[in-house]
């Protein structure tokens, strides 16, 4: 079990921003940001790190992590007011000259 969790579960704090990163299996992924769901406050985001939107490569030299965006796919299917927004490219390079990014934003629609 993810260390989070426990912590998670258990406060009644409230956050405008999670910024999930950690393991990238995508069932703790799954986990997690189920976790974190319940805790932001209306109009919160979670900014997700190793998103691969469609699950393909954005770099030549890189594998595809598959976790979180089949994770962030199952949450989706069970609750249709997510949203998923993929940072796509930067104003500066991110892996040589590369301006790709994993990062995406996660929330609930308005």
């Amino acid at each position: 079990m993810i260390a989070r969790l426990p912590f998670l579960r258990s406060t009644s704090a409230r956050f405008d921003l999670v910024f999930q990163d950690g393991d990238r299996s995508a069932g703790a992924v799954y986990r997690e940001l189920a976790a974190v769901l319940t805790v932001l406050r209306a109009g919160g985001r979670v900014l997700l790190h190793d998103y691969y939107p469609s699950g393909r490569p954005l770099f030549e030299d890189r594998q595809v992590i598959l976790g979180p965006y089949l994770a962030v796919q199952r949450l989706m299917r069970e609750n249709n007011a997510l949203l998923v927004a993929p940072l796509g490219e930067l104003p500066w390079p991110t892996r040589g000259v590369a301006r790709a990014t994993t990062l995406a934003f996660l929330a609930s629609r308005p």
